[in-house]
C-alpha cells in the first residue's frame, strides 16, 4: 500500500490558491480520472480520519493488477500537515518509501512538473513539517509549478542587493502573499490541463518508478532553465497553524 499526500489549507479562504496545487491534484484525480494507459477506480468516499481528509483508490496500468493508494489531504493548515500523514502511516505501517507529496513549487514556472525523491524543502513548510515528521526527507516528490512573484525575480536578479533585514522580510511577505493567493484567470484556464498532467506524471511515478516517470514526463530545458508545457515556500512560521 501506498500513500499520495495532497499538501493544502482547509477551507474555501485557500482552495483556489497556489499553495492548494497539492490538493488540487487530488480533486482532479477524482474529478476526471487518468488518461491511457493509465486508470483509476476510486474504491471509497472521503472521509475524515487522521486529522485529515482520506479516500482509497486503485490505479492499473492496462490489464496489470491494481495498486492500492490512500489518499490523504492533511486538514491540519500547512505547516502541521506532518502529523497527519505520520499518523497514518504509523497506523498502516507505510514506509516513507510509500509515500508520494504532492505540492506547490515556486523554483519552476507555472505550467511545469517535476518528479523526484528526497532534497531539501528550499523554505516549504509543508515539506519541512512532512520531513520532521517522518525522520526523513526521503520521500517522493510531485512538484508543481506556480512560478515566482515579480517582487521576488527582482530582488534575485539585483546583484548588488545585500542581505539585510529588510530585504529578508520582503522576501519573506513577497512570498507568503503569492503562495496564498488565487491563480490568476488566465492560469485557471490552463490550470486544469496542467493538473491532468500531473496525475499522469503521478501514476507513471508510482507504477514504473522515479527513472521511467522522469524520461515520459519531463520536458526538455533550454539553456538550463525549465520550459514549461503550454503556457506564458516561504519561511518558519511562528504560529501552530499557520497555511503558509
Amino acid at each position: 500500500m501506498k500513500v499520495l499526500v495532497g499538501l493544502g489549507n482547509p477551507g474555501a479562504r485557500y482552495s483556489r490558491s497556489r499553495h492548494n496545487a497539492g490538493f488540487m491534484l487530488l480533486d482532479s484525480l477524482e474529478a476526471s480520472g487518468l488518461s491511457a494507459p493509465y486508470s483509476c477506480r476510486f474504491d471509497s468516499s472521503w472521509r475524515q480520519r487522521f486529522q485529515a481528509e482520506t479516500a482509497d483508490v486503485s490505479i492499473f496500468e492496462g490489464s496489470s493488477a491494481p495498486e492500492k493508494i490512500i489518499l490523504i489531504k492533511p486538514q491540519t493548515f500547512m505547516n502541521r500537515s506532518g502529523a497527519a500523514v505520520a499518523e497514518l502511516c504509523s497506523f498502516f505501517k507505510i514506509k516513507p518509501d510509500d509515500v508520494f507529496v504532492a505540492h506547490d513549487e515556486i523554483d519552476l514556472p507555472f505550467g511545469t512538473v517535476r518528479l523526484r525523491k528526497g532534497g531539501g524543502e528550499g523554505g516549504h513548510n509543508g515539506l519541512r513539517s512532512l520531513s520532521e515528521s517522518l525522520g526523513t526527507k526521503d520521500y517522493f516528490r510531485i512538484r508543481i509549478g506556480v512560478g515566482r512573484p515579480d517582487a521576488l525575480l527582482s530582488s534575485d536578479s539585483d546583484s548588488n542587493a545585500g542581505p539585510t533585514q529588510s530585504v529578508t522580510k520582503e522576501r519573506h511577505d513577497s512570498v507568503s502573499d503569492w503562495v496564498l493567493s488565487d491563480f490568476p484567470p488566465v492560469q485557471r484556464d490552463v490550470l486544469p490541463t496542467m493538473l491532468a498532467e500531473a496525475c499522469q506524471a503521478t501514476a507513471s511515478l508510482i507504477l514504473k518508478g522515479l527513472a521511467a516517470a522522469q524520461r515520459l514526463h519531463h520536458a526538455p530545458t533550454t539553456q538550463g532553465r525549465e520550459k514549461p508545457p503550454r503556457s506564458s515556500n516561504s519561511p518558519k512560521d511562528s504560529t501552530e497553524t499557520d497555511p503558509k
